[in-house]
């Protein structure tokens, strides 16, 4: 019950990030690390997501119900791109692709005075160090094997960023259950 509560508190606040995004001119980065990746073939160098990692790169989308991305990254790897593919496929766009060595996402995305929601999909050592480039601070620690759930949400501005790490969890058991922003 105390993990909901915190998970709710979490939803607010990202809510309440992204509805203000307007009257700011926020851009809002949904970073994601890739979901369950086949782990059978030790040598295989680019595996593809397992049953349960397709399902969770489609609940995710359900889950956190983000009415609008403008952009969709990922890096050239197919478990990256099939966690990302609901993404682009809902909203009616192309993924790019993105150098996983890359120090920060302000390398390659182009802000301007338009609120942009992005979602960039990366591994479990890549998004924590995106996010960290982003915020200025080595705030974000590389995932553990294990840690597929978590989102990190970052919206602001160069300079004045909020963030904001989302366990998924507790709605993995059910995709009723949603995050509306």
């Amino acid at each position: 019950m105390k993990k909901m509560k915190q998970y709710a508190l979490g939803v607010l606040l990202v809510a309440t990030v992204l509805l203000t995004q307007q009257a700011w001119s926020q851009t809002t980065f949904i970073l994601l690390r890739h979901a369950e990746k086949q782990t059978e073939n030790p040598r295989e160098r680019n595996p593809d997501l397992t049953a349960e990692g397709l399902a969770r790169a489609n609940d995710w989308l359900k889950v956190l119900q983000i009415p609008k991305v403008d952009a969709v990254y990922s890096t050239p790897f197919l478990r990256t791109k099939n966690t990302a593919q609901p993404w682009a496929r809902a909203h009616r766009l192309e993924i790019q692709e993105y150098d996983p060595s890359a120090k920060s996402p302000l390398d390659w995305v182009t802000l301007n005075n338009t609120p942009k929601t992005i979602v960039i999909v990366g591994h479990s050592n890549t998004i924590p160090k995106l996010a960290n480039a982003l915020i200025g601070s080595d705030f974000y620690a590389e995932y553990p094997d294990s840690e597929y759930g978590s989102v990190l949400v970052i919206s602001g501005q160069p300079g004045a960023w909020q963030h904001y790490k989302i366990n998924t969890e507790p709605f993995k058991q059910s995709t009723d259950a949603k995050m509306v922003f």
